[in-house]
Formats: structure tokens, C-alpha cells, sequence
């Protein structure tokens, strides 16, 4: 009996674990499609204190939650890559890898450009770091893409809810209530 109720345990957290990791693509990328979004915006605002909101809130809210999504989803990824050895998964934490380094070396230094250009403005620099900025965000965006469409084939694909039941279960449910 202890062996199918540490099955069952190991199925609720792998399920747990798939919605966690869906939860965390789908969030990242509705981050990351907000922040390329406000990138392109922020590159037709005239200096003042509406472009300022923008990129203060990109730095301070935008990417910071950005992390923290792709922090979940990264882990919930390690977990379930212990559980089953699948393609979506490999390719899911190769994506959330190569945007982690694309947000240090590229987006997250180009926010921090565009905040410096903003405060001290001179002619043409703000438009080649807002070009990378929207470029690399619209990458980071796409990527991500990805990752929400590969959570969700994995977790249809490997783990089902507990609200359906399948054939063996209720065999193995019916002999281990015999036993």
C-alpha cells in the first residue's frame, strides 16, 4: 500500500509541477511581451516624464518579475527533467537559459543605457540602444513563445490531471484495497 500512495504522490507533484511550469512559461512570456512593447513605445516618447515611467517601471517592475517568472519556470523545468527524460523539456531550459543570458548581457545593460540616456540625452545614441533593446526583447519574447507552446504539449503530452482516471489506476486502487 505505501508503494502506490508514493506513486501517487510522485504523480501529484509531477502534475504540480507541470502546472507550476506552465504557469511560470505563460507569465514570462506575457512579461517579456509587455516589456518589448513598452521598449517600442518608449522609442517614440520625447523625453519628460512620461518616458521616464516607462523605463523606471521596466527597471524596477518589468524585469525584475521577469526574473522571478523565469526563475520558477527554470525550476519547475529541473523538476520535472528528474521525473521524465522529455524533447519539450530540454528545449524549454535551453530557451530559459539562453534568455537569462540574453537578459544580462544585452537587455538588461540596454535598460540601464536607456535610463542614462534618457536623463542625459544626446543626439543618435538613444536610437541605436532602443533598436537593440526592441530587437533583442522581441527575440526574448519569441523564445518564450516557445516555451509556453512546449509546457503546454508536455503537460498534455506527459503528466494528466488527477480528476481523470485511468483503467490501471482503478485496478491497481481495487487490488491494493484487497490486499
Amino acid at each position: 500500500m505505501s508503494r502506490t500512495s508514493t506513486v501517487r504522490s510522485t504523480h501529484r507533484s509531477a502534475v504540480l509541477a507541470g502546472r507550476i511550469l506552465r504557469a511560470g512559461c505563460e507569465m514570462s512570456f506575457t512579461l517579456s511581451l509587455a516589456l518589448f512593447v513598452a521598449s517600442a513605445v518608449s522609442m517614440g516618447l520625447e523625453p519628460g516624464t512620461a518616458l521616464r515611467a516607462v523605463r523606471g517601471a521596466m527597471l524596477q517592475f518589468g524585469v525584475p518579475l521577469l526574473v522571478a517568472a523565469m526563475a520558477v519556470a527554470a525550476f519547475a523545468a529541473l523538476r520535472i527533467a528528474h521525473a521524465i527524460d522529455a524533447r519539450e523539456v530540454h528545449r524549454l531550459r535551453e530557451r530559459l537559459y539562453f534568455v537569462a543570458a540574453l537578459m544580462l548581457t544585452v537587455l538588461v545593460p540596454s535598460v540601464l543605457l536607456g535610463v542614462r540616456a534618457m536623463l542625459m540625452p544626446r543626439p543618435g545614441g538613444v536610437i541605436a540602444v532602443h533598436v537593440v533593446e526592441v530587437l533583442a526583447w522581441l527575440l526574448a519574447t519569441w523564445l518564450l513563445w516557445g516555451n509556453v507552446h512546449d509546457a503546454r504539449a508536455l503537460s498534455f503530452a506527459g503528466g494528466r490531471d488527477e480528476d481523470q482516471v485511468d483503467a490501471t489506476r482503478v485496478s491497481e486502487r481495487s487490488m491494493s484495497s484487497i490486499r
